[in-house]
């Protein structure tokens, strides 16, 4: 019960009326948001299973609840945080909610220990290939909604490959597909960057995987006699 968490009492109605004249109060949202429990507390366990409700006593504006979603020590509170902040986005946050203006890692990403800015992760699970965040996938029918992007633009799917290159065939075949996908927004100075940047892995004798430049290697053909 909230009534835990105050020192509250109850003499009955017109016991409590006459009480209620002399100051006696019910709490109010400010009493709620004064409530201060840590982990050590008796009471810790009672405080996180009733912590949406305290959240609804307190009704936080925007700033708050991004806030405790992003940037408090204890874990289940980021959590409950953020629920309630998506189960009340369209109700009371939406209206106030400008991406450009939040500028908090409060997005749980499929990486379950990972946070990041609606900026900093994105929709699309295929541009992890490169080193990217997804947001976790339960939130990607509203992600749009919060200001996540689909995929990264051209800078900095350009900018990824070069800063971190895959290191094998495989990773690479799975990166150079994905930016096959998203290639018609690259401009010609950006193919002239890729031209002289070593970024395509490549065993060599000796050498466990070297990379070398595109200009640097040929695409191998297939021998008719080959089956494709």
């Amino acid at each position: 019960s909230l009534n835990n968490f105050f020192p509250c009492v109850d003499f009955g109605t017109k016991a409590n009326e006459f009480l209620a004249k002399c100051g006696v109060k019910k709490p109010s949202s400010y009493d709620f948001s004064k409530i201060s429990i840590d982990s050590s507390h008796k009471l810790w366990s009672l405080y996180l299973e009733n912590y949406l409700k305290i959240l609804t006593k307190i009704n936080p504006n925007l700033k708050t609840i991004l806030n405790l979603a992003a940037k408090s020590n204890y874990p289940k509170i980021r959590e409950l945080a953020f629920k309630y902040f998506v189960d009340n986005f369209y109700s009371k946050y939406s209206k106030f909610y400008k991406p450009e203006e939040i500028d908090v890692a409060f997005l749980p990403c499929s990486n379950s220990i990972s946070y990041a800015k609606h900026s900093e992760c994105f929709i699309n699970d295929k541009c992890k290939s490169i080193g990217f965040k997804i947001i976790r996938e339960d939130l990607r029918s509203k992600a749009g909604d919060f200001g996540v992007r689909q995929n990264p633009n051209r800078e900095e799917l350009i900018n990824g490959l070069t800063e971190n290159p895959p290191k094998n065939k495989n990773k690479a075949k799975e990166v150079f597909e994905y930016l096959n996908t998203q290639q018609e927004g690259f401009t010609d100075s950006d193919w002239k960057k890729l031209k002289d940047f070593e970024f395509i892995p490549i065993h060599k004798k000796n050498i466990d995987v070297d990379l070398i430049k595109p200009r640097d290697c040929y695409l191998k053909f297939k021998d008719k006699r080959q089956v494709p």
